[in-house]
């Protein structure tokens, strides 16, 4: 009997390892069905919250920074993404070197994934702040757009099942993200109306005026606080006696903005320089021409889903999802 309850009980270790590793990939809700075998068709949700992050000073951590390091970084920044996006009831749709893409409200409803997508987002850029870049020693700046909207999503393959999500509300968030600044969450009028009409939270907006679309204008708004949340509550880590009171000043703090700037510079100074030695391309040359050829494409405004994206318009990716 002992043996039997010593199997069960490693069968259940194993269960619930292989239970985590699936829930990657698709969510749980999904995955039972999956598991069932029972048929996952595509669902439409007619409101829900898409937020798209990325590293605006990625080119710059490439060139200063070895392979080993840009990763340890990266799996840094994202670890604690996971954590974050899990206490505001997000799910991470697609990972993809430094952009991030999650969604609020599918698969699973929630009324209030305007609130909780603003909330992350603040969670997002403090949270990025916390990851320190070797050599640079300087933190990690994200930027973020946040927009809300219908979207369509299912599973794609069944060998290597996707959680794919689809939509033109997916195309305006990352335009939104290309317009936003390092440090800061730009987000719709739509979201911002939203939260307003809800009352749950407070937030505090900055105007940024319209930013242009293949299908017109859309007037946006730069993310600054939620007047009855603290930092600190968002993120859920304990204050520190040096800190302040709400942890606004901390997120929204401008230290390193000029260093950012110099290494940058620096950066390209370096790439052209070793461009003008050397006729043929370098390795390094080479990975960084390819990196930024697969972010561009990635977030073309012509993308119609949540992976990488295709250059014609009404054209759709074969490639839904990447983890």
């Amino acid at each position: 009997m002992k043996k039997m309850k010593k199997m069960t009980e490693e069968l259940e270790i194993k269960k619930s390892q292989t239970d985590r590793l699936l829930f990657e990939f698709v969510p749980p809700v999904i995955a039972e069905a999956l598991r069932s075998a029972k048929p996952v068709p595509a669902q439409e949700f007619p409101d829900c919250s898409v937020i798209f992050t990325d590293i605006p000073d990625f080119f710059t951590i490439s060139v200063n920074c070895t392979p080993k390091q840009i990763i340890e970084v990266v799996t840094d920044l994202f670890h604690r993404f996971d954590r974050i996006i899990e206490k505001h009831k997000g799910y991470k749709v697609l990972s993809l070197m430094d952009s991030y893409l999650i969604v609020g409200g599918v698969p699973n409803a929630n009324q209030y994934h305007c609130e909780d997508s603003l909330n992350l987002a603040l969670g997002l850029l403090f949270e990025a702040r916390q990851v320190v870049v070797p050599k640079l020693e300087q933190r990690v700046r994200v930027r973020i757009g946040v927009h809300c909207g219908p979207v369509v999503a299912g599973i794609v393959s069944q060998q290597k099942p996707r959680f794919c999500v689809l939509g033109n509300t997916v195309n305006i968030t990352k335009t939104i993200c290309s317009h936003s600044l390092p440090g800061k969450a730009l987000i719709s009028n739509a979201v911002r109306a939203m939260v307003t009409k809800n009352l749950k939270s407070i937030f505090v907006f900055n105007p940024n005026g319209y930013i242009e679309l293949p299908s017109g204008k859309i007037l946006t708004h730069f993310l600054e606080k939620n007047e009855k949340s603290s930092v600190w509550d968002i993120v859920d880590r304990n204050k520190e006696t040096n800190d302040s009171i709400d942890g606004y000043r901390e997120l929204h703090s401008n230290d390193g903005d000029t260093e950012w700037h110099e290494a940058t510079a620096a950066a390209y100074r370096v790439i052209s320089v070793v461009s003008a030695m050397d006729p043929k391309p370098s390795e390094t040359r080479k990975a960084l021409t390819r990196l930024r050829s697969v972010k561009r494409k990635f977030r073309a405004v012509q993308s119609n889903d949540s992976g990488v994206s295709v250059g014609e318009p009404n054209v759709e990716s074969t490639v839904c999802s990447i983890s």
